[in-house]
C-alpha cells in the first residue's frame, strides 16, 4: 500500500528494482506529472515495465480524456508520444533499405525523396518558392546523402534566420507570409502574427506552409509539403559541410528520411491513405515491416493520431508557469477547421460547430496545444511515433540509438550494435513536443549523479504533505544537491515517457525555474542513475529468466 501523496503505479513490482519505483514516483510527484510509463532491460531482455500516475490527468471534462480501454490508471504497456525518439527507429529502416537495395549511404538522397514525392530537388521548381532565386531549386540538393539526412548534416539550420522578399516576412519574425496584421491592416509591411504552428526549425513551419497554400482547397501542413516549402529555400550551409554558426538539428532532416525509405521501398507518399491515420503515407507500414523483422516487434509501434488516442494512450498536457493548460490553434482538424479570409487577408480557425453552415470563426486559440497546433502525420517519422516502453527497449536491443552528428558513418544512429544487449558506452536519444517527454537510454560508463537534498518535496516520508508557494506550487530546492556516483552497467537500457514535457524544478542558471532541455534530461538520468546505483549496491538485478519467443526467434512479418 502506497501513502495517498504518492501517484499509483501499475504492473509487476520485483524488489530489486524498488529504487526505480522510488525515483519516478518522487520525480513526477514534485512536478505535478500525471502520467509516465518507465521500462527497464538489462542484455536485451525486458525485466519490467510499469505505469505511473493516471492517463486523464484529472481532467474529465476534456473529450479526449478516457478514449479506448484499461481504465483511468496508467497501464505498464501504454502506448506513449516518443517525439524524436522516433528518429532511430527511421533511421534504422533507412539504412536496412538501402542495403537490401545495394544503395550506398553516401549515395544522393534527393532522388528517393522525389520519387515518393513526384517531384524533382535537383531541378525543379519548388509550388511554395520563399526565397530561391530564381525560381527553381537551390542546386546544392544534388550534393546532400543518405547519411547527411541521417546524421543532422541537410543544409538548415534548427534555428533559420532566413530573410524574407516579395511580400514575405523575414523566416523566423514570427509573421504569416501573405497576410496583413488585423490591428495594423494599412502597413504593407506588416502581417498577421503566428498564435502557433510557428518555430524558426524549418520543419516546424505549419503555418507558413499554411499560408503559402492559401489557394489551395486543402489548406492542411502535410509532411511534403513541409518538405516542398524546404526546397522553396536556399540552404544555410552547404549539405554535409561546415554548419558555421547555427544549430544543425535537422527534423526536417528525418522528415526527408521517411520520404527516402519510402523511395527505397517503391512506394509514393499518400497523405489520403486509407490504411493509416490521415495523413501519414506509407511510412508506418514500411517502419513496422522493419520493426519486426529486425526485432521481433509485432506491436507497440503506431502512427500517432492526434485526436484519435490508441487504448490506454494518456491526456497530454502542455501548461504555462503557473500550471494552466496552454492553448494554440487547431491545425491538426483537417482542413474543415482552417480557412483563409480573402477579404480580411487573415487565417481564421473554426471555434465551434465545424463542419456546419454556423461554424463560429476567429483568429483565437481553441485548442490544448497537444492537440491542435502539433499534428502528428506531419511530424512524421522526424517525430510523429507513439509507442511502448517495451518495443522501444526491443528496439534498443541491437540497434545505437544516440543522436548522430554531422561525421558519424556505420556507427551512428539506428546502426546495428556488435551483440545484441551490449552497448559498451552511454547512448541516448531524447524527444519532446507539447505534451511529451521521451527518453531512450543504453547505459555505459562511470557515472555521477547530482541529486537533492531529502527535503520539502523530498521528505523521505511520503505520506508528509507537499510544502507549497503562495501560488500553490511545489516547493523544491533542487540547486542544492548531494552526489551519488557509479560504475553503469554497458548492458542495461531504460525507455521513459511523460505526458508532460515542461520541468519547472531543474536547476537552471537562474536557480530553481524552467530549464534547457539539456538539464531536463541530465535531471532524468540523475534520478534513474541513482537508482542503478543502489540496485548494484543492493540486491543486484533480479532474475532474467528466459528471453522473450519474438526476441530469440524471428516472427513471421508481414
Amino acid at each position: 500500500a502506497l501513502p495517498p501523496t504518492y501517484l499509483p503505479f501499475t504492473g509487476a513490482i520485483k524488489s530489486e528494482l524498488v529504487p526505480f519505483y522510488r525515483a519516478m514516483l518522487k520525480y513526477m510527484r514534485a512536478r505535478g506529472i500525471r502520467a509516465g510509463v518507465l521500462g527497464i532491460s538489462k542484455g536485451g531482455t525486458v525485466l519490467a515495465t510499469n505505469g505511473y500516475g493516471y492517463r486523464d490527468a484529472g481532467l474529465d471534462a476534456d473529450p479526449f480524456v478516457n478514449a479506448g480501454e484499461g481504465g483511468p490508471l496508467v497501464q505498464p504497456d501504454a502506448p506513449f508520444r516518443i517525439a524524436s525518439v522516433t528518429k532511430p527507429l527511421t533511421a534504422a529502416a533507412v539504412r536496412d533499405a538501402a542495403a537490401d537495395n545495394g544503395v550506398p549511404m553516401n549515395s544522393p538522397a534527393a532522388p528517393w525523396v522525389g520519387q515518393s514525392l513526384n517531384f524533382s530537388f535537383i531541378n525543379g521548381f519548388p509550388p511554395l518558392n520563399y526565397n530561391v532565386t530564381p525560381s527553381g531549386t537551390d542546386p546544392r540538393w544534388a550534393n546532400l546523402t543518405i547519411q547527411h539526412v541521417l546524421n543532422h548534416h541537410v543544409g538548415f539550420w534548427r534555428d533559420s534566420a532566413l530573410p524574407g522578399n516579395n511580400g514575405l516576412p523575414a523566416y523566423n519574425s514570427g509573421k504569416l507570409p501573405f497576410t496583413v496584421n488585423p490591428n495594423d491592416p494599412n502597413n504593407p509591411n506588416d502581417f498577421q502574427p503566428a498564435l502557433t504552428g510557428f518555430s524558426s526549425d524549418i520543419s516546424y513551419t505549419t503555418s507558413y506552409v499554411l499560408a503559402g497554400l492559401q489557394l489551395a482547397s486543402d489548406p492542411r501542413p502535410t509532411v511534403a509539403r513541409t518538405i516542398l516549402f524546404a526546397a522553396g529555400n536556399t540552404f544555410q550551409y552547404p549539405p554535409g559541410g561546415n554548419v558555421g554558426q547555427g544549430d544543425n538539428y535537422a527534423n526536417i532532416g528525418y522528415m526527408l528520411a521517411g520520404r527516402v525509405l519510402e523511395g527505397l521501398r517503391g512506394e509514393d507518399y499518400d497523405p489520403d491513405d486509407p490504411e493509416v491515420p490521415e495523413g501519414w503515407g506509407k511510412f508506418p507500414k514500411l517502419l513496422q515491416n522493419y520493426l519486426c523483422e529486425a526485432s521481433g516487434i509485432q506491436t507497440g509501434v503506431y502512427p500517432g493520431d492526434t485526436f484519435h488516442p490508441y487504448a490506454g494512450e494518456p491526456y497530454y498536457r502542455d501548461i504555462d508557469e503557473d500550471g494552466n493548460e496552454e492553448w494554440e490553434w487547431n491545425l491538426a482538424g483537417g482542413s474543415e477547421r482552417i480557412r483563409y479570409n480573402n477579404q480580411a487577408q487573415i487565417w481564421e480557425f473554426c471555434q465551434s460547430g465545424c463542419g456546419a453552415p454556423g461554424a463560429v470563426w476567429s483568429t483565437s486559440a481553441n485548442t490544448p496545444s497537444p492537440y491542435g497546433g502539433i499534428w502528428l502525420a506531419q511530424r512524421n517519422s522526424a517525430g510523429g511515433i507513439v509507442a511502448t516502453t517495451t518495443a522501444l527497449l526491443k528496439f534498443a536491443r541491437n540497434h545505437r540509438v544516440k543522436v548522430g552528428t554531422p561525421f558519424e558513418g556505420a556507427a551512428g544512429t539506428g546502426s546495428l550494435l556488435a551483440a545484441p544487449g551490449a552497448y559498451g558506452s552511454s547512448s541516448s536519444h531524447n524527444g519532446s513536443l507539447p505534451g511529451t517527454r521521451a527518453w531512450l537510454w543504453q547505459m555505459g560508463g562511470a557515472r555521477n549523479n547530482r541529486l537533492p537534498f531529502e527535503w520539502r518535496a523530498w521528505n523521505p516520508d511520503p505520506a508528509a504533505p507537499l510544502d507549497l508557494d503562495e501560488n500553490g506550487n511545489v516547493l523544491v530546492d533542487e540547486a542544492t544537491l548531494i552526489a551519488s556516483s557509479c560504475v553503469l552497467p554497458s548492458d542495461v537500457a531504460v525507455a521513459v515517457i511523460f505526458n508532460q514535457r515542461q520541468d519547472r524544478r531543474a536547476p537552471s542558471s537562474g536557480g530553481v525555474g524552467n530549464s534547457t532541455n539539456g538539464r531536463v534530461y541530465g535531471r532524468i538520468a540523475d534520478f534513474l542513475g541513482d537508482a542503478v546505483c543502489q540496485v548494484i549496491a543492493g540486491e543486484g538485478w533480479p532474475g532474467f529468466g528466459e528471453a522473450p519467443a519474438q526476441l530469440a526467434v524471428q516472427p513471421s512479418c508481414n
